[in-house]
């Protein structure tokens, strides 16, 4: 019989496996199915807790879902997640793609438990593997969400993204 699995491991597949492969294999779905419903984030991680024998202490108002058009160009979709309280949990997700879905990045902003506290940045790719960035300061998520779009924008288009 296998073990149970706990709250921190059922936080950690659906944010650094389950979401970064939904987002690169079901693309366009993805965005649609979190955008009809702002609670679907919300009952994908509910269903997974009740999948795994555990209760969800948290409520829809706890997971935020925003989508962005920037420029008829590109679509960006924030997840802002519960007050993460063990490493490497999220605070937020940040999804970019062009509207073709060929340019499409994953960044997380994770919680570390050292003495600084400090949250850092990665990227998930295509393949689950991960990057990470190093930390973002005192990074709020608004600041996040721009360090994430110029992350993106360098990469892609090898230019900051103007404030």
């Amino acid at each position: 019989m296998s073990e149970k699995m706990t709250m921190l491991q059922a936080f950690y597949l659906f944010e650094h496996k389950l979401m970064p492969r939904y987002f690169f294999e079901e693309k366009a779905v993805l965005f649609r199915v979190l955008t009809d419903d702002k609670e679907n984030v919300f009952k994908m991680f509910s269903d997974l807790l009740k999948d795994n024998d555990l209760s969800n202490p948290y409520t829809a108002e706890d997971f935020e879902v925003i989508f962005h058009v920037i420029d008829d160009h590109l679509l960006i979709l924030q997840i802002k997640y519960p007050e993460p309280t063990e490493t490497p949990l999220c605070y937020e997700q940040v999804m970019i793609t062009n509207k073709e879905f060929t340019e499409m990045e994953f960044y997380c902003l994770e919680f570390h438990e050292d003495e600084s506290h400090v949250p850092s940045i990665c990227t998930w790719n295509v393949k689950g593997n991960n990057m990470m960035h190093g930390n973002c300061g005192s990074c709020t998520a608004d600041e996040f969400f721009m360090k994430a779009s110029e992350m993106y924008m360098n990469k892609y288009y090898g230019k900051k993204k103007k404030s």
